[in-house]
């Protein structure tokens, strides 16, 4: 598993034709304006941690534009070419990405989310009553931090079960949650999540990292 973490100060100077290839270039020239940064440092981020993984795993280094990113019609990213799985997440200034070698059954996601405050009737709508417990039991400044990440896990959940948020959050259950790992469920499928420390500067963020399997795998990511 690698995860990539970039900053779009650190793209802002890049030319696209550095990552992409003619086919994402000419996909990615007809977005609109404002959306070609978030998609550009999507890609440019999957395609570093790709480019990583391969080079730990296969000794070989991949030529960015080999790399062939794609969406699938629930607007899922997925790597073309290579036999990995990708999941990409960016919010405000920052993306990350979570690759992994591609295994039977296994489905990998990642979020990233600004700590901020929920309404109630948002809460009601997404946390089960023991999940808003574990919310509760902290100061105000921890309890909207556990209200997000706990937003954050369900959602890299819904990512790696390829739905994304066509998915109610709500149908996805964390128990038992802990600082370490946290379990969820849905419909079948049973997951593994951590949350990944991020860099100083971005503190007022959370980031998780899920992996799911049917509830016959044994194996883990993180074991």
């Amino acid at each position: 598993m690698q995860i990539s973490f970039c900053e779009y100060s650190s793209v802002a100077t890049v030319s696209p034709e550095q990552f992409l290839n003619k086919e994402e270039y000419l996909r990615w020239s007809k977005l609109p304006q404002k959306k070609k940064m978030s998609s550009l440092i999507g890609k440019v981020t999957a395609k570093r941690a790709t480019q990583a993984l391969w080079e730990k795993h296969c000794g070989a280094i991949l030529p960015y534009h080999t790399i062939n990113i794609r969406h699938t019609s629930a607007g899922m990213p997925r790597i073309h070419t290579y036999p990995i799985l990708l999941s990409i997440s960016h919010t405000d200034d920052c993306g990350i990405a979570l690759v992994a070698l591609d295994k039977p059954h296994l489905r990998i996601g990642i979020d990233i989310e600004r700590i901020r405050t929920f309404n109630q009737k948002f809460i009601d709508g997404f946390l089960t009553k023991n999940e808003q417990s574990w919310c509760e039991e902290k100061s105000a400044d921890e309890k909207k931090r556990r209200q997000t990440l706990s937003w954050s896990y369900k959602e890299a959940f819904l990512k790696a079960l390829g739905t994304g948020l066509r998915e109610h959050p709500k149908t996805v259950e964390i128990s038992p949650i802990t600082s370490a790992k946290v379990f969820l469920s849905c419909n079948g499928y049973r997951g593994e999540g951590r949350e990944i420390t991020l860099p100083g500067k971005w503190g007022n963020y959370v980031a998780t990292v899920v992996e799911i399997y049917p509830f016959t795998k044994k194996e883990s990511l993180y074991q």
